[in-house]
């Protein structure tokens, strides 16, 4: 009876062994094609914004590099300071624009990069012109697409 007891324990452990196999070689497999995504840096394309504002000269890219667009970046109660908003490296498909932040009474809040946000960017920001899209309010926000494009903003 023994015998036979390890044998089962025995068979038990293969077919379990032999489990673990196909679900380890299904997960690779998996992982294999979904490892389409991960591509390395220099193989990620731009996002359909970043071509378009390469195209129409609202974003540049040095030789090498990556998209990139100057924004005036600033905090409260800080001097502006010209800031180049490259699109993240490891995120290379996605875009990147200008914004401002300020109070309706004219205090300047923050500036700066909008990065990482293709949906807002879209669908919130202005080319060239930083302006709120609805009535103005206590405190405002506007993004823009181009160099230095919220250097000037307005409702």
């Amino acid at each position: 009876l023994r015998p036979l007891l390890l044998v089962g324990v025995r068979a038990e452990a293969i077919r379990h062994s032999t489990m673990s196999r196909l679900i380890l070689i299904c997960l690779l497999l998996s992982a294999g094609a979904a490892g389409r995504h991960f591509k390395a840096p220099e193989e990620y394309d731009d996002s359909p914004l970043t071509k378009e504002l390469l195209a129409e000269g609202l974003m540049r890219k040095p030789e090498g590099g990556h998209p990139t667009v100057a924004c005036i970046t600033r905090g409260l109660n800080q001097p502006p300071v010209v800031k180049e908003c490259p699109v993240a490296p490891k995120f290379h498909e996605v875009s990147t624009g200008c914004y401002t932040l300020w109070h309706r009474e004219g205090g300047m809040v923050q500036q700066g990069c909008m990065e990482m946000q293709d949906i807002s960017l879209l669908t919130q920001c202005q080319k060239k012109a930083c302006k709120v899209a609805n009535q103005v309010m206590e405190m405002n926000f506007c993004c823009c697409l181009g160099d230095m494009c919220n250097e000037h903003f307005s409702a």
